[in-house]
């Protein structure tokens, strides 16, 4: 049986969407909210309108910040691995 999509409507930037979304619309609605204060800040900083040249900058923002995410979970990760060796050694 194929899951029913719920229909969220936002507004980001000033201008309307409606996603079908089988996501937890709370989840929707904080990312939508997220998009929309970066894209306002971004544009404000740049003192632009433009959309669309604010939505690749905060694209580029987005994935700088996804990419040092991934930098320090492979720090955590290193760190963990390095811990639980010293644990086993210690039991051993």
């Amino acid at each position: 049986m194929e899951k029913e999509l719920k229909k969220i409507q936002a507004v980001i930037f000033g201008k309307n969407y409606t996603f079908a979304t089988d996501d937890n619309e709370s989840d929707v609605l904080f990312a939508v909210q997220y998009v929309d204060k970066k894209m306002k800040e971004i544009a404000s900083a740049m003192n632009t309108n433009d959309g669309y040249i604010t939505a690749v900058m905060l694209a580029l923002e987005l994935a700088k910040e996804l990419k040092q995410n991934n930098d320090n979970l492979g720090i955590l990760q290193q760190k963990v691995l390095k811990l639980g060796n010293l644990l086993d050694s210690e039991l051993a």
